[in-house]
This record gives structure tokens, C-alpha cells and sequence, in this order.
């Protein structure tokens, strides 16, 4: 399964607006979207408060993450890309 990097674009909304969507997201995936998996996600607000989402998803394509994002809607995405690979500090000898 393919891992990507996502930015979703959620304008100026609340931490509670916010938390919603997790839940929504997370409950269409479970019910709809079995081939797609939320990792994780970083919140960054931007100089101009708008709220971005930066996530680590898998998924079969670029086109399950799209068809997945429209359903719980509420935001845009700005950009996604294919993660190539990981690097852990850990693992690196120094």
C-alpha cells in the first residue's frame, strides 16, 4: 500500500470544528473506505490563522485519498505526494 503526505487546507475553523472532522474521517474510513489508513497528522496554523492539516495516509492511489477527503468534506487539499521513504534519527550512526 502506498503512504502519502497530505495538506488539507480547513480555512479558519475552531479546534472543536476541527476535532469533528477527525471523528468524521476517521468513521467514514472505518464504514466506507476499508483501503484507506490514517497514520497521523500534524495541525499547523498558518501567519494568516488558517488551519492546515499535514497526514499520513495509505492507500490503493492518489485518486482513494481524493474520493475519501470529498466524503467527510470541509476543506481543500493544497497538495499531495507519494512518501518515497523514512528516515529515523535513531537508526542513523553517527
Amino acid at each position: 500500500m502506498t503512504k502519502f503526505l497530505i495538506d488539507r487546507n480547513f480555512s479558519k475553523i475552531t479546534e472543536d470544528e476541527l476535532a469533528g472532522f477527525a471523528r468524521d474521517s476517521k468513521r467514514i474510513a472505518r464504514e466506507r473506505f476499508h483501503d484507506v489508513t490514517w497514520h497521523h497528522s500534524h495541525v499547523v496554523i498558518d501567519p494568516d490563522g488558517v488551519v492546515h492539516t499535514f497526514c499520513i495516509y495509505s492507500a490503493p492511489d492518489e485518486a482513494r485519498i481524493r474520493e475519501h477527503a470529498a466524503a467527510f468534506g470541509g476543506h481543500s487539499i493544497d497538495w499531495i505526494s507519494v512518501i518515497a521513504d523514512e528516515v529515523d534519527p535513531e537508526e542513523i550512526a553517527v
